[in-house]
């Protein structure tokens, strides 16, 4: 989305709301430090995103959004995203032929499931898990830290290139290896 459809963006939103305090900006610097605000959250999606999600909040609420709303409305929308059993059922289904492939299977994986796991060595091991063990306790324990781990990717996934980079090379730095 480029700076105008933000802008575009915030007068839908003055004509929605028009008594809400937020869009009654009176100095053409407020003006403009707000739409580079609102375009540094949400810039980085497709303007027909966004509007989308802006009518589907404004059908719905009678008060203004919050970034958050605003955000909340766009994920609904992008949900592309597999549900905790989904990510069980692929990785019950890689733990089928992870004995012999695991790391082909490791490969096929979410990137949620292959956190989980860790490496492909412990897609082999749960493996030779029985099955009882393995659909009662390890299903168990997945499903009680898949969330957590759908989060975290969620969050990393909206970072930039930039943040990014940074994350990681203070992270490897942090490594007990690194000089």
């Amino acid at each position: 989305m480029r700076l105008e459809e933000t802008q575009a963006l915030l007068d839908i939103l003055k004509k929605a709301y028009p008594s809400a305090a937020a869009y009654k900006l009176t100095t053409k610097e407020e003006i403009k430090e707000t739409i580079v605000f609102y375009h540094g959250f949400f810039g980085v999606y497709e303007t027909p995103i966004v509007v989308a999600a802006l009518r589907n909040y404004i059908k719905k609420n009678q008060y203004p959004p919050t970034i958050a709303g605003l955000q909340e409305q766009i994920d609904l929308l992008l949900n592309t995203e597999d549900t905790d059993s989904e990510l069980w059922n692929q990785l019950s289904k890689a733990c089928k032929n992870g004995l012999y492939g695991s790391d082909e299977e490791y490969n096929k994986l979410p990137p949620e499931c292959q956190r989980w796991l860790g490496s492909p060595n412990t897609l082999r091991e749960l493996a030779m898990v029985d099955t009882d063990t393995f659909n009662t306790v390890v299903r168990g324990q997945f499903l009680k830290t898949i969330g957590q781990i759908k989060s975290s990717e969620q969050v990393q996934k909206t970072l930039s290139p930039e943040v990014r980079k940074v994350i990681e090379s203070s992270i490897y730095k942090q490594l007990p290896f690194s000089d």
